[in-house]
């Protein structure tokens, strides 16, 4: 059985509260320029994870599609099963 999921990160995650002892300020430096966003696609079974793609992009069906097509299908082996969730990226044209 595998699970495959994706995650995502954007430069521009920054705390904008935080707690500190004694009143002291807490330095946070949020990086300047064009904010970007990276997202992880990957599948794990018991031995690991395997078949890992990175984007500069969020998840659409297109990407999502690349990425079982180009990616994820050749390390498959007779009789995998693949548990995915309910992302609406999931479920583009030619995958209902």
């Amino acid at each position: 059985m595998i699970f495959l999921d994706e995650t995502g990160v954007t430069t521009s995650m920054t705390r904008l509260y935080a707690r500190c002892r004694g009143g002291r300020r807490i330095p946070e430096a949020t990086p300047g320029g064009h904010w970007k966003t990276v997202t992880l696609l990957g599948a794990i079974r018991l031995s690991g994870m395997f078949a890992p793609m990175t984007v500069e992009a969020a998840t659409d069906a297109d990407i999502f599609l690349a990425y079982v097509d180009r990616v994820l299908a050749p390390e498959l082996k007779p009789g995998d099963v693949v548990v995915m969730d309910n992302l609406s990226s999931h479920k583009g044209a030619g995958n209902p």
